[in-house]
């Protein structure tokens, strides 16, 4: 299975500096190539934009009659997939989605990147944030992210 694991883009927690300009991503562009191009069925997919505040889109979708959610980043062609638990995630790895998420040029986190705890002792955590701004670490100083997954999927006020 392939997935993505290092480093993180830079401005992937979705702080920007002001002069900074990023184009979203396009995901129903990306959901339609995958519903196209695959046996991947998202054509009842529920999506969930989010406030502005979060820096992922949530889309709702069944796959083999499991409830799921694709975590789709807003600015960067980055990906997680969860068990749909009501509020909060469980990351899963789904070695046949990933594979038509990365035919699209679309990068999966894995299970083991997402619930890499931040810690700057932690090794995997050193090499996934170290292309990361320094706009972005003066803000994990007041948000205090646990895990990888809050610095890439969060709700934290621009």
């Amino acid at each position: 299975m392939k997935v993505f694991e290092k480093p993180l883009p830079t401005y992937i927690s979705g702080f920007f500096p002001q002069d900074y300009e990023k184009e979203p991503f396009d995901l129903d562009k990306f959901l339609q190539q995958v519903f196209t191009d695959s046996k991947i069925d998202f054509s009842k997919a529920v999506i969930d934009r989010q406030s502005s505040d979060h820096t992922y889109i949530l889309v709702k979708f069944k796959y083999d009659d499991v409830a799921l959610l694709l975590l789709s980043h807003k600015y960067f062609p980055v990906m997680a997939i969860s068990k749909n638990n009501f509020g909060s995630f469980e990351f899963l790895d789904i070695p046949e989605l990933v594979e038509a998420f990365f035919q699209k040029s679309v990068k999966v986190l894995s299970k083991a990147t997402l619930e890499t705890p931040v810690n700057g002792h932690h090794p995997t955590c050193v090499q996934l944030v170290k292309d990361l701004a320094d706009i972005e670490f003066a803000e994990f100083a007041f948000y205090e992210p646990k895990y990888i997954s809050d610095i890439v999927f969060n709700r934290w006020k621009k």
